[in-house]
């Protein structure tokens, strides 16, 4: 599209009544990987590049955590190779083979500017999201004010002088979330940082986690639809584009986490969606399944591919890969992995 394009949006938003619409600021990011001569960094794992390569991209392999398939780094290629500009219709339609690998926000807001795409056959990625922010942004500021009200409801467990500082630090956080501008990038992770300030200056250190916990509900464009759409109406064509199927990357995680003094061997990595690795970041395995009972079962389909390739020589130098995640995974969380399959 050329030429300047005048935005108007007729939805109220019930917060702010400002209907200005946000500048766009368009910004074009790929997914890189940091490769030398015999080793691969994939987050902060560093084993042989060749073999990690081929154990993440086991055509149709399951995420350990939710068991949902991934996409291969040979179709992302190919998907992040499309065309993202102009017309969102034709552009989304190009997208439609890739929806099954979509996690469920991001299959979600697809299918949101699908419809939005019919009833605005001109208007690009970026224009959409535009035209939707300030509704978005009305639904997203009800969740963050309900949660902020939560942790204010807490104030009772603490001590006169935590309870005033509990009072200082909410009133620093609705500052954050409705006096900012709206596109200030980062404020949910400031609003986290300063409840964890709030820990240092407090003797209820139990309470404070308690609080803390709570915060973590605080929409995340990974996992929320309103949060997506606010965060990426101040992104391009090409970034809200990708973003669409980022999440569904292989990645390899660390069974005990690397910050833990985990191992970077493949006996203590499993490969798991870039969202759920990102999601459960140094939480211990035990602690992970009980908030994820799913990932028991979830594991072993993972494995069970695993060894399908092996058995099929498709999967070379991982001959002892399953028995070593099985030890690793019974010393650290006392999951008995089946591996039963394999073939000595």
């Amino acid at each position: 599209m050329t030429g300047s394009l005048k935005i108007t949006t007729f939805v109220y938003h019930p917060i702010s009544k400002n209907k200005n619409c946000i500048q766009e600021n368009i910004v074009y990011s790929t997914l890189s990987y940091k490769l030398q001569k015999d080793t691969i960094s994939f987050g902060s794992a560093r084993v042989d590049k060749e073999d990690a390569f081929n154990l993440r991209n086991i055509q149709n392999l399951p995420c350990a955590c939710c068991g949902k398939k991934m996409i291969n780094e040979k179709e992302y290629a190919k998907f992040k190779s499309k065309d993202f500009q102009g017309p969102a219709a034709p552009v989304l339609k190009k997208l439609k083979p890739y929806v099954p690998y979509m996690r469920s926000t991001e299959k979600t807001v697809y299918n949101l500017l699908k419809r939005a795409a019919n009833k605005d056959p001109n208007a690009d990625l970026n224009t959409l999201l535009k035209k939707r922010y300030y509704y978005h942004l009305g639904r997203l500021e009800i969740k963050q004010l309900k949660i902020i009200n939560d942790v204010a409801s807490m104030k009772l467990e603490l001590s006169p002088k935590s309870q005033k500082e509990l009072d200082n630090t909410l009133a620093k956080v609705r500052e954050i979330i409705f006096v900012e501008p709206k596109e200030t990038r980062q404020k949910r992770s400031r609003i986290i940082k300063e409840f964890e300030t709030l820990k240092k200056v407090c003797e209820e250190k139990q309470e404070i986690d308690t609080i803390l916990k709570k915060l973590q509900q605080l929409p995340t464009s990974k996992d929320d639809v309103d949060a997506f759409m606010i965060k990426y109406a101040q992104r391009g064509n090409r970034e809200i584009g990708q973003r669409l199927m980022s999440p569904s990357l292989p990645t390899l995680d660390h069974i005990i986490p690397a910050n833990k003094s985990g191992h970077d061997n493949f006996s203590n990595l499993l490969v798991m969606c870039e969202k759920c690795n990102s999601h459960r970041g140094s939480i211990p395995y035990k602690e992970w399944f009980e908030s994820h009972p799913e990932m028991l079962k979830n594991i072993q389909k993972n494995m069970n591919k695993v060894i399908s390739e092996i058995n099929g020589k498709r999967l070379l130098n991982f001959d002892n890969y399953p028995q070593e995640i099985k030890n690793t995974l019974s010393n650290v969380c006392d999951y008995n992995l089946d591996i039963s399959t394999l073939r000595r």
